[in-house]
């Protein structure tokens, strides 16, 4: 049911955006580090993925994205000699982040900042545990840089929650991506 909520409002808005004249959609991709929050049963890994932007106005994109991330494993002795080691786990996400971008100039020179909240569907798969698959939470700053027409740089700093029942399991993400306008 989430995910096909999250994915009719991930259509209509790339749907209007694309109805719309003015609209620049672009393509991208991404890596950089995850790193768990609070989490003694993970250590930190990499994340990747891919984010197709749309702007619908000079202060909002709306931006599709899809992340992968692989979790260093973490050891632990439970005060004895003998050490265990625990899967780190493999998370994968898909949703929708708003950014709302400032400074710079649409397609030119400047720095811009944008920072972002997003929504998504996130899976956290790890050896030995039970699998957790629920909706999650995304924000963060980004500081992008046109370095040439239609190609940006951006560096992003990422806070990622995955809601559970009884808690949550957060990460911080750091990536560096390129994205090409292609309309």
């Amino acid at each position: 049911m989430r995910r096909s909520v999250i994915l009719t409002l991930l259509a209509l808005a790339l749907g209007v955006s694309a109805a719309r004249a003015q609209t620049d959609i672009g393509i991208g991709a991404f890596g950089g580090l995850s790193i768990p929050i609070a989490n003694d049963i993970s250590t930190q890994g990499s994340t990747f993925g891919v984010r197709v932007p749309a702007r619908i106005a000079p202060w909002l994109t709306i931006e599709a994205f899809y992340a992968s991330s692989v979790l260093g494993d973490a050891e632990e002795d439970f005060g004895g000699p003998t050490t265990f080691t625990r899967d780190g786990g493999e998370t994968t996400a898909f949703g929708a982040s708003a950014l709302f971008p400032f400074g710079g100039s649409e397609f030119g020179q400047g720095l811009r900042f944008f920072p972002f909240v997003g929504l998504g569907s996130y899976s956290l798969k790890r050896d030995g545990a039970d699998d957790i698959d629920d909706l999650g939470l995304n924000f963060g700053l980004g500081i992008g840089m046109f370095v040439m027409p239609k190609l940006t740089l951006d560096l992003r700093g990422e806070f990622a929650a995955i809601i559970t029942d009884d808690t949550s399991q957060k990460f911080g993400n750091a990536t560096l991506g390129a994205t090409w306008y292609i309309f």
